[in-house]
């Protein structure tokens, strides 16, 4: 009877495994509704002892059938291809034969000298098999700290340090289980011996539920913090277009009451007053005659307002474009893009207190649309794990305006680079076009 139930919580504990093994590789959450993933669980627990029971005596086909089940249950509950999920089933099984293999070989080395048949055979089996399961946890721990890598905030290197530490001790554990009892031991001893195994597997295994728990909220907070920066910088567009669309109105009028008076004059044939007129009209315009037009309402916008904004700050802003009519990006997403690019360039350049230009390129070619932002900077960066962040005084929205655009990119299967040369940023994209 204890071996059954030894045989259940084994069985339980690898399925868990393999739908963490699944979470990571796959970098999918999943997508049953909360009622029904319970569901799926017992359903896969129940096939996947079933299984082991009743084909105990026909290992490949036992194998060939557990890769099955598991493959169909990673489908079921992560939405991804046949394919993928019979990858993702066939390698998890192979990593626990691996690590069945390894435990098996090293627990042979260590105590060949040493006589460890006071213990039941099944007992040494199962303990062999709860040693080969936090391998394949500390193995599972390797994982997430790699894929979580590009996440500064997601935890330290010394928590993931402390983190690698529990399941370390685990093993020793189980090593001492192992060969810690001498003389006969009673089936009271065994189950305490399996319980304090399983106890400590199961432990290990809640801290990498907790550990996804905590990335997925982290990644929770960042999409959150990334849509409210959108949601900002969406409606900074729309107020800009309102701004400019007021100007344009009062430009209107100012022509129109200008040409009423110029009318008048003429009517007269007042030449001296008319000129005057038109000379005072030109003046008063000044610098607002700089226009830019693109052929793009929204790129239009935001490269106007950047450049007045620029301009009363002591930069310049200079512009290098052609047609972008047909650019591949929709209106959010190009606003996103131009609007963080430029505003870092200009918030870099405002803090070197002296008159500087800013270089923005933005070419539509045959195949790519082709962003070039250049700068000069004081020379102090912020560098965390391999990317650039801004310096921003709004701590709170630190470094959401470049994960927008590393995202923007990826949505369109660009490239984006940032490099530094004396003292000059200079940010690239780069985003497939196919022109029509």
């Amino acid at each position: 009877m204890s071996e059954m139930i030894y045989s259940l919580i084994f069985t339980c504990i690898y399925v868990v495994l393999c739908d963490f093994y699944a979470s990571v590789f796959s970098g999918k959450k999943r997508q049953n509704g909360k009622m029904v993933r319970p569901v799926l669980f017992v359903i896969w627990l129940v096939l996947e002892n079933a299984v082991s029971i009743a084909l105990d005596q026909y290992v490949i086909v036992k194998i060939l059938m557990i890769i099955i089940l598991n493959a169909a249950a990673i489908f079921a509950l992560y939405s991804i291809s046949c394919p993928k999920s019979l990858f993702l089933a066939f390698s998890y099984q192979l990593l626990c034969l691996i690590f069945d293999y390894i435990s098996m070989i090293l627990f042979e080395m260590i105590f060949k000298q040493m006589s460890v048949y006071h213990m039941d055979g099944s007992l040494q089996g199962f303990l062999t098999g709860e040693f080969s399961q936090l391998c394949v946890i500390l193995f599972l721990f390797f994982l997430k700290r790699k894929t979580a890598s590009t996440d500064k905030d997601m935890m330290t290197q010394m928590q993931w340090t402390k983190l690698f530490i529990m399941p370390l001790i685990s093993l020793i554990v189980i090593v001492a289980l192992y060969c810690d009892f001498t003389g006969h031991m009673s089936q009271y001893q065994q189950n305490v011996v399996m319980l304090l195994a399983f106890g400590l597997v199961i432990m290990n295994v809640y801290v990498f539920y907790l550990i996804c728990e905590i990335a997925e909220g982290k990644e929770n907070v960042k999409k959150s913090m990334m849509d409210a920066q959108r949601n900002r910088l969406s409606y900074q567009r729309l107020e800009e277009m309102r701004n400019q669309y007021n100007l344009i109105r009062k430009r209107e009028h100012e022509y129109h009451n200008q040409m009423t008076a110029i009318y008048a004059l003429a009517k007269e044939k007042d030449d001296e007053q008319i000129r005057k007129i038109t000379q005072n009209y030109l003046e008063l315009q000044g610098d607002a005659e700089y226009y830019f037009d693109t052929n793009h309402a929204v790129v239009n916008v935001i490269l106007n307002e950047r450049y007045y904004l620029a301009l009363e700050k002591g930069i310049v802003l200079s512009y290098k474009f052609n047609d972008l009519s047909q650019i591949p990006l929709n209106e959010v997403d190009i606003s996103i893009l131009l609007s963080n690019l430029i505003d870092n360039a200009i918030e870099a350049a405002e803090k070197l207190k002296k008159k500087t230009v800013v270089n923005v390129d933005i070419f539509l070619r045959d195949y790519e649309l082709f962003l070039k932002v250049k700068n000069e900077f004081d020379g102090t960066y912020i560098k965390e794990h391999e990317h650039f962040v801004s310096q921003k005084e709004d701590t709170k929205m630190h470094g959401y305006g470049i994960k927008n655009i590393e995202e923007i990119v990826k949505k369109y299967d660009g490239e984006y680079f940032n490099e530094i040369t004396d003292n000059v940023f200079i940010s690239t994209i780069s985003i497939p076009s196919e022109l029509k």
